[in-house]
C-alpha cells in the first residue's frame, strides 16, 4: 500500500501531515537507511557532511532543515546526521537569551531527532530520557505542556496491544490534552497517532476522530483546518461497513458520474494512481475478477488520485484499463485533494471497497484473492452462468 510520504512506507496520515506541519523527518529516513542496511547499533564518526555550524538560530535551524532533507543510505550516515542534528539544538538552546519559540522549536527537533536514533544509537534513549527529566523540573506552562506531551505520544506508541478500557482512558487524557493548550501540529498528530491505535475498535476510533476534528476546525491554522476535514472523513470511511457509500462527481473524460446506474451490480470502488506500485500490482487480478465475473453482475469503478489527466490517460491506454474512473477537472482537487479521497480520509491506496448490489459496503479490504472469495459469496462461483441476467459494466 502506497502513501503519499517518502518512500512508500505505510505511515500514518499523522505522519503524512507532520511534513506539512512542520513535524521531524528522522523517521522517515531511518527506514530508508534500515533497508539498506539493518546491522547493529553504531557509533557516530565525524563526516563534513554534517558538520555543525556556528551562527545565530535562525542559522542552524536553517542546517538542521538542510540535513533533514538529504538522502542518507547507510545506518552509518542515519547516525551522523541525527548526532548533527541534536548538536545544532543543543548550540541553539545554549545561545544567551535564545527567544522561547526558538527553544520549544529546538527541544522538538531534538526529542525528534533522539526518537528517530533509539534504534540505531546506544545512548539515545537515555539521552532522550534523561532530556525529559531535565525538562519535567522546568516550572513554565509552555514546557510542561511540551513534557505531557511527549509523554503522552510514548503511551500513544504501545497502545496497540492495550485493551479497550486502556484506549478509553488513552483517549480521554489525549482529549484533555489538546482542549488544554494551542491546537498546533503536535496536537494534530498526537490526535491522529491515537485514532490510528484504536483501529481494532473502529466505532471509537470513528468517535474519536469526530471529536477529535471538532477541536481541530478552531484552530487559526489552515492546514489544520484542512486536516481535519481528512479527520472528519477517516470517521466517514470507518463507519461505511454496513452502510450506503456516496460516490459523486465526474468522470476522467469529464460526464458526470450516476452512481445509481450501478445499483443492481456488485461494485468495487478502487483508490488508484498510476504513480502507485501496489496499485498496479493489483489490476491483473481485478481484470481477471472483471473477465469472470462481468456477465454475473460485477464492476469497477476507480477513484483517481494522479495528479494530471496526462499521467492518468497514458497509463489507461497503456494498461489496457476498461472501466471508469472518477478524477476532478480541477488541479488544485487532483491526488490526494481528490474531493471522494478527502471525503472519505484516504490516505493509502490501493484502497479497494466492495459494495453490494443495493450499494452497501460488504468489504474495505477486497484485494488478492480476498476480492474472488467475495465475488463468489455474493454473485456465485465464476462459470456458474448469470445469475441475475445483468452484464457486467465495461467502459
Amino acid at each position: 500500500m502506497t502513501t503519499p510520504t517518502f518512500p512508500k512506507l505505510i505511515l500514518t496520515l499523522a505522519l503524512a501531515l507532520a511534513t506539512v506541519l512542520g513535524g521531524n523527518l528522522f523517521a522517515q529516513e531511518d527506514g530508508d537507511a534500515k533497508r539498506d542496511n539493518p546491522g547493529p547499533t553504531l557509533a557516530p564518526e565525524k563526516n563534513g557532511r554534517f558538520t555543525v555550524p556556528d551562527g545565530n538560530a535562525k542559522e542552524l535551524f536553517a542546517f538542521i532543515d538542510k540535513i533533514k532533507r538529504e538522502r542518507v543510505r547507510t545506518v552509518q550516515e542515519l547516525v551522523e546526521k541525527i548526532n548533527a542534528a541534536v548538536a545544532a539544538t543543543k548550540k541553539i538552546r545554549a545561545i544567551e537569551g535564545v527567544a522561547v519559540d526558538d527553544e520549544i522549536k529546538a527541544i522538538r527537533e531534538q526529542l525528534g531527532a533522539l526518537s528517530a536514533g533509539m534504534r540505531y544509537m546506544p545512548t539515545a534513549k537515555q539521552e532522550r530520557d534523561a532530556l525529559l527529566k531535565e525538562l519535567a523540573d522546568d516550572k513554565r506552562p509552555v514546557i510542561a505542556r511540551l513534557v505531557d506531551g511527549e509523554n503522552l505520544r510514548t503511551r500513544v506508541s504501545s497502545a496497540r496491544t492495550a485493551t479497550k478500557a486502556q484506549l478509553e482512558t488513552l483517549r480521554d487524557d489525549v482529549l484533555d490534552f489538546v482542549k488544554g493548550g494551542e491546537i498546533d501540529g503536535t496536537s494534530y498528530q498526537l490526535a491522529a497517532l491515537t485514532a490510528r491505535a484504536m483501529n481494532a475498535h473502529p466505532e471509537m476510533a470513528a468517535d474519536f476522530y469526530e471529536t477529535a476534528a471538532a477541536i481541530m476546525k478552531k484552530s487559526d491554522n489552515a492546514d489544520i483546518q484542512k486536516a481535519a476535514d481528512k479527520m472528519l472523513g477517516s470517521a466517514r470511511r470507518l463507519k461505511l461497513p454496513g452502510n450506503f457509500m456516496e460516490l459523486k462527481g465526474n468522470t476522467a473524460d469529464g460526464e458526470a458520474f450516476d452512481w445509481a446506474a450501478y445499483r443492481g451490480k456488485v461494485v468495487l470502488v478502487d483508490f488508484w494512481a498510476s504513480w502507485c506500485g501496489p496499485c498496479r500490482a493489483e489490476i491483473p487480478n481485478m481484470k481477471a475478477a472483471l473477465e469472470k465475473y462481468g456477465e454475473k453482475g460485477f464492476a469497477i469503478v476507480g477513484i483517481n488520485l494522479d495528479n494530471t489527466k496526462a499521467a492518468y490517460d497514458n497509463y489507461v491506454k497503456s494498461g489496457g484499463i476498461s472501466w471508469v474512473s472518477l478524477m476532478s477537472d480541477k488541479e488544485e482537487e487532483r491526488g490526494w485533494n481528490n474531493p471522494l479521497a478527502v471525503y472519505y480520509g484516504v490516505n493509502a491506496i490501493p484502497t479497494a471497497i466492495l459494495v453490494d448490489k443495493e450499494g452497501k459496503v460488504v468489504s474495505m479490504s477486497a484485494r488478492g484473492p480476498e476480492l474472488e472469495r467475495q465475488l463468489d459469496e455474493l454473485l456465485g462461483p465464476a462459470g456458474d452462468g448469470d445469475s441475475d441476467g445483468n452484464e457486467g459494466e465495461d467502459k
